[in-house]
């Protein structure tokens, strides 16, 4: 109950107390000894009332996982409530805090809750921006008889909703080269494969080992079977690299900035080819490397990436770049805000830079122009507006 509300009723309540003594001074004796009962067993009702007002709710949270941008996402807040009074009524406190733009709302519920019966409260969310909405029912505020008394239960509840990005649609072409051992092992173990390679050692003969992976001249010295155990190629694949250092911690420039990689990123798994999305975890004080080679590795990263905090402190993480074994790439993808970068194109591996602007319905244009001119080796500018 706002504290406006709880003060009208009290001053309300003082007001009819001095009409009632006014009252009950020219009152009949009679009149007045029923009145004075009657306020008695009020007053008594409202304080038994409140002393039994329940020191719990079961109270639970229904609402999809993710959404899609600037839709009404809907929900139900579930309420029962088993005690000694046949009716309760009250607010509950809620909290959803969005992510990429840091603000956070509040916002109430009104219930009037009926013992042993379960009642479902709508709740409403949405966000013009990619994300997470964390909501979070923060307390149950029960009235009192009169509204005098105010008996508030804490609770904690969250779920989050996951606002996904407007994926442009890309043309651009791909060149899948491979897997870089150094990431691979950094995600999985070795994978043996039965293609080209370099050896990795020798071993005895395990059951279910190719026949073509036997190492002949050492079998022929031995008395058992040898095998040669091979490697992944060591090959180079493009790097997606995301900026989460801005010039201004803006929610339109950090939208755009996520809808730029992912879009890139979500192209390149559909068209088959694996890459690396990569960016620096102020968080975790560290690069965070993410390979993509199936859908569900994006879906993957997809949920990471909208947990990042983007900030203004620094310089660009470019400046930091030696510091990436950048040996692994045949080409870094630089998304960022950052005009000032210019062309890096002379970098090895080579850098294609890329700006977004604020003209929204351009940007996969560009993207395919920008991308596709630098592997057909044309000069193209390294930035969009």
């Amino acid at each position: 109950m706002r504290k406006r509300n709880i003060w009208l009723y009290r001053t309300g309540a003082i007001l009819l107390l001095v009409l009632w003594s006014i009252f009950l001074m020219f009152a009949q004796e009679k009149v007045r000894i029923i009145c004075l009962f009657a306020a008695g067993v009020l007053f008594l009702s409202a304080f038994l009332y409140d002393a039994c007002l329940p020191s719990s709710l079961k109270v639970s949270l229904s609402i999809p996982s993710e959404g899609a941008k600037k839709e009404r996402i809907f929900g139900e807040v579930n309420l029962v409530y088993h005690g000694k009074l046949p009716l309760i009524s009250g607010l509950l406190a809620v909290t959803a805090e969005k992510k990429l733009t840091g603000e956070t709302e509040d916002f109430s519920l009104k219930f009037l809750l009926i013992s042993g019966k379960e009642i479902a409260l709508p709740i409403e969310v949405s966000s013009p921006f990619m994300g997470t909405i964390r909501i979070k029912i923060c307390s149950a505020c029960l009235y009192g008889l009169f509204g005098w008394k105010e008996k508030t239960i804490p609770l904690s509840l969250e779920k989050e909703v996951m606002i996904r990005p407007d994926f442009y649609e890309l043309n651009f072409p791909v060149e899948n080269e491979g897997i870089p051992r150094e990431l691979y092992d950094n995600v999985q173990d070795v994978k043996k494969t039965d293609g080209p390679g370099d050896f990795r050692e020798i071993r005895p003969y395990r059951q279910g080992d190719p026949v073509k992976n036997i190492h002949w001249k050492l079998t022929g010295k031995t008395d058992e079977i040898m095998i040669k155990e091979m490697e992944v190629p060591v090959t180079k694949i493009p790097a997606v690299f995301l900026e989460t250092r801005v010039k201004k911690r803006d929610a339109p420039v950090i939208d755009i900035l996520l809808e730029t990689a992912l879009s890139v990123c979500a192209h390149m798994t559909g068209e088959g080819q694996i890459h690396c999305l990569m960016w620096w975890s102020r968080e975790k004080k560290q690069w965070e490397f993410s390979l993509n080679q199936t859908l569900s590795d994006f879906e993957s990263v997809l949920g990471k990436i909208l947990e990042e905090e983007f900030f203004e402190e620094g310089p660009s993480a470019m400046s930091r770049i030696d510091f990436i074994q950048k040996e692994q790439f045949s080409e870094i993808i630089y998304v960022t805000d950052r005009r000032e970068e210019g062309d890096l194109s002379y970098m090895e591996p080579p850098v294609t830079l890329l700006v977004p602007g604020e003209k929204k319905e351009r940007v996969g244009e560009e993207i395919d122009r920008i991308l596709t001119g630098y592997r057909g080796g044309r000069n193209e500018e390294k930035q969009f507006i």
